[in-house]
This record gives structure tokens, C-alpha cells and sequence, in this order.
């Protein structure tokens, strides 16, 4: 009966660490870097802190929260994710100066909203859904993702921190020595109640 339960946590565990995981990422010539969709409810800020424990892809750096320098990078991530996109986020933030846009990477170019600046500087490259006049900050929206509303023709949205109907985030690894992350509480617990499994067996008659 031991046996079995053992067994059977085991097997819960390795089903669950690979349902955690995702589909390989795509790498897109026009910069050699690698983009990698996830499906997971979580907050913008939840989703920015879950880059760091995914496993970088053979020869990647850690991920962040995807950036665009131009439309054909965006454009090729759309071609191939397509309207899984939608309500998706990625690493565009008004959080540190209400109305002044940038990458959480250091991309260059930052984007002033006009509602804020009277000579606004707009040199970052944006996809702002225009019907309703977005970035509107209408319940302090500090966060860009993809609009739910304008498929299969993406545009952007602000939103504020909240997980809502929101369920993805689009993840950015550029080339590089991959960096290993923290083992997660999961993995750590299955490998616990692992040895534990094989420590009882190995004391059974």
C-alpha cells in the first residue's frame, strides 16, 4: 500500500511539473532572439517576477517580460502566436511616471502620453489600440498588454495590476549564457516526497 502511494505521488508530481511547462519557444532571425507565450492568470507584476524562474532556453539569457524595438519584431511574434495573444502582457509601463511609457529592458525610446505632456516625446515604437483613445489610464493603467478587442488585428491596452479575464504574458530571451533559476516550491517538494518514497522502500523487507 506504501508502495503505491508512492507511486502515486510520484507520478502527480512529474504531471504537474510538466504541465507548468510550455511549448518550445520560437527564435525569430531579425535578432536572434527567442519568445515563448504562457498561459497562467497572473498580475502584471506576478507575471514580471514568474520570468525569472523559467529555464532559459540552451544558449539564452534569462527571460524578461517581452519588449519591442520595431513593428516587424512584433509582427513576426504575431504571425506565429497569433490570437493567443489576447490579453497577453509584455514589458511596457507608465509605473514609475504616470503617462512617460517605457521598456522594462532598456530598449531605447520612450513614449509620452499627450494627456500628460505638452511637448510629449514619443521615439519608442507603440501599437496603441486608437478606438478608444489608449493609453487612457482609466483606473490607473499602469501595464500594456494585448487588447482583447481588436482580433486578429492585435493593438495594445493599458490596464491596471489585476489578474482579471487577463491569462497569459509573453516571455523574451535574448542570446546568451542561460542563467539557472531557483528551484520552484513544487519541484522542491516532489524531489522531498521522492527520497522520502525511497527511503521507506528501502526499509521495507
Amino acid at each position: 500500500m506504501k508502495k503505491l502511494f508512492c507511486n502515486f505521488l510520484i507520478s502527480f508530481f512529474i504531471f504537474a511539473l510538466s504541465q507548468s511547462a510550455s511549448a518550445m519557444p520560437v527564435i525569430w532571425s531579425g535578432n536572434g532572439h527567442a519568445y515563448e507565450l504562457i498561459s497562467s492568470n497572473l498580475t502584471w507584476q506576478e507575471a514580471r517576477a514568474a520570468t525569472q524562474t523559467l529555464t532559459a532556453p540552451e544558449g539564452f539569457q534569462q527571460g524578461h517580460l517581452a519588449t519591442f524595438s520595431d513593428a516587424e519584431e512584433e509582427n513576426f511574434v504575431i504571425s506565429y502566436f497569433g490570437d493567443e495573444l489576447s490579453g497577453a502582457w509584455f514589458g511596457f509601463t507608465d509605473e514609475l511616471l504616470e503617462g512617460e511609457w517605457r521598456w522594462i529592458d532598456g530598449t531605447p525610446g520612450i513614449w509620452q502620453d499627450p494627456d500628460n505632456f505638452s511637448a510629449p516625446i514619443q521615439t519608442a515604437y507603440t501599437n496603441w489600440r486608437p478606438s478608444t483613445s489608449e493609453p487612457n489610464n482609466e483606473l490607473g493603467e499602469d501595464y500594456a498588454v494585448f487588447s482583447l478587442f481588436d482580433t486578429p488585428v492585435l493593438k495594445w491596452n493599458d490596464l491596471d495590476n489585476d489578474r482579471g479575464f487577463y491569462d497569459g504574458y509573453l516571455v523574451e530571451y535574448s542570446p546568451g549564457s542561460p542563467v539557472i533559476p531557483e528551484p520552484t516550491t513544487l519541484f522542491m517538494f516532489s524531489v522531498g516526497i521522492t527520497g522520502l518514497c525511497f527511503h521507506r522502500k528501502s526499509r521495507l523487507p
